[in-house]
């Protein structure tokens, strides 16, 4: 073989056995383009050839993406991982620079075994808080589904997705003139109107993002997703593990309909979808009532399980969401499945969710914790902070407790449905037990328009109560809760005990309490 054929030409050397030997494999390994030539220096390296260049590494780019904003990508895509399918692999999304993105219209369905990575540590672009569009660079997806209720990505057991920027950047975001304007397509006579018609009338049923039909060990970790409606839901599965996500979306968040061993989700930041405008002031625009809209949007629940068998929840932080975290799912509360419409609810005793929730922070809810189906091992909470701050109008009805029981708003830090009872829990009566509490119960109006309500101006409860309920509390902080607006029951409520030992109210310490149908009362 002769030297030439190499990048630097080999003069007056005869070349040894062992080097054209190894010449001769190189060549056998090469594509049918020959040999791949030493690049000088300044030379760039050649392109991925449809094959992967390493073993089990695929790029989407070589199999036609082209990240630039307008053409379609999805066939690529799904002929990058069903290449990698083939064996089980990792498929690269490369980055790009500000103004371009990948175009994903359709459904990505990624097999078992098969990881999708854009940044490779991290998570791969330089999003911080609403910055434009144009100007994010990285692993950037632009989601522009073609049909609503469709996924963005269908996953297999064992599969991974990691270090993806993704944006519904089609969603409308509209500034608070924009709905006030009557030239507007945007236009509401009312905040309240707004609220009844705005996700109706123009947000699409995006996503989910991340559909699971049935599968075990699926990661999802280092994403930034931007104006999703569902982002990952989960049909029927095992051992889920999320971890670093900041999410700004429209309706729900996590949604795990049905798992068998325990799921956990860590390090996620969730805001109300934000594009690339900011909370409050940017020129002359505001944008208040749109974070208000979404944030008081009944179907709004960052985190929603009907039966898991065990999960863990750590390092949670939402800010502006209608219901932080709702454990199990009820007739009146069911779990929909975004993609076939079917819906799951609970009829089993003691089959609800249980495990353990640490370091959760819920500011700006309607409702922050919300107890739907029980599990007889019960709920255990530690370091959590809440502030319901915010009201969606509706009346809850209460029959016992303490305050103005005639317009109580079902506006609460923890809220038990009639179906959350000793019925459903085998030969338990359903148990919460948390330690480190902290509820502040103050508004931001200059963030959420007029869905901002304290508790004393909704009326709302630290404790709603529906059904039978014992609940113990170590070190609870409070303020804006007097006497009359800490428990209201309903009539359906039966066995009630919540003890508080070591309680403050407004950094002031109170005495222990105990709580239940009867009203609040000090402990001995």
């Amino acid at each position: 073989m002769r030297a030439d054929r190499s990048s630097g030409r080999l003069r007056g050397v005869t070349r040894s056995l062992a080097a054209s030997l190894l010449a001769a494999a190189v060549a056998a390994a090469c594509t049918q383009s020959g040999p791949t030539p030493t690049p000088r220096p300044s030379a760039p390296p050649p392109a991925a050839p449809p094959s992967a260049a390493v073993p089990g590494l695929w790029s989407v780019t070589a199999f036609g993406a082209r990240g630039d904003a307008v053409h379609d990508d999805t066939a690529a895509f799904q002929r990058a991982v069903d290449a990698a399918g083939a064996a089980g692999g990792s498929v690269l999304v490369p980055p790009l620079p500000g103004g371009r993105g990948y175009v994903i219209a359709g459904t990505v369905r990624v097999p078992a075994a098969v990881s999708l990575i854009g940044g490779l540590a991290g998570f791969g672009n330089n999003v911080e808080g609403p910055i434009p569009e144009a100007q994010i660079k990285g692993s950037k997806i632009l989601a522009r589904p073609s049909a609503l209720h469709q996924p963005l990505f269908q996953l297999e057991r064992g599969t991974t997705v990691r270090g993806l920027w993704i944006s519904y950047d089609q969603q409308p975001m509209p500034s608070d003139q924009e709905f006030q304007d009557p030239s507007s397509p945007f236009h509401y006579p009312s905040f309240a109107a707004a609220r009844a018609g705005f996700v109706r009338d123009h947000v699409k049923a995006d996503g989910p993002t991340f559909y699971i039909p049935t599968g075990a060990n699926v990661v999802v970790e280092d994403i930034v997703a931007d104006r999703y409606y569902d982002f990952l839901y989960l049909k029927a599965g095992a051992r889920l593990q999320v971890d670093r996500l900041q999410l700004y979306g429209y309706e729900r968040g996590f949604v795990i309909e049905d798992s068998r061993d325990v799921d956990r989700l860590s390090h996620v930041l969730y805001v109300p979808a934000s594009g690339p405008v900011p909370f409050g002031r940017q020129g002359d625009r505001t944008w208040s009532w749109i974070y208000g809209i979404i944030a008081s949007q009944p179907g709004n629940v960052v985190i929603q399980a009907g039966r898991a068998d065990g999960w863990e929840l750590h390092d949670i932080y939402i800010f502006g969401a209608h219901t932080g975290i709702q454990i199990g799912a009820s007739a009146a509360f069911p779990i929909v499945d975004p993609v076939s419409g079917s819906t799951f609810t609970d009829t089993a005793p003691n089959t609800g969710p249980w495990g353990q929730l640490s370091n959760i922070g819920l500011d700006q809810t309607v409702v922050g914790l919300h107890f739907v189906w029980p599990d007889g091992i019960g709920t255990q909470i530690a370091d959590l902070e809440m502030y319901p701050g915010l009201s969606d109008g509706s009346l809850y009805r209460a029959a016992t407790g303490s305050g103005d029981l005639r317009r109580v708003a079902a506006q609460a830090a923890f809220l038990f449905e009639p179906t959350f009872s000793e019925a459903n829990a085998g030969p338990l009566i359903p148990s919460v037990l948390a330690s480190n509490v902290s509820v502040f119960g103050v508004k931001d109006a200059a963030h959420f328009a007029g869905a901002a309500a304290t508790p004393s101006e909704a009326n709302g409860r630290l404790f709603l109560v529906g059904g039978d309920l014992s609940m113990e509390i170590s070190s609870l902080s409070t303020l804006g809760y007097d006497a009359r607006h800490l428990l209201a029951a309903a009539p359906t409520a039966g066995a009630v005990s919540i003890r508080v030992r070591g309680y403050l109210n407004a950094g002031r310490p109170q005495s222990d309490l105990r709580l239940d149908k009867s009203g609040v009362r000090s402990l001995p």
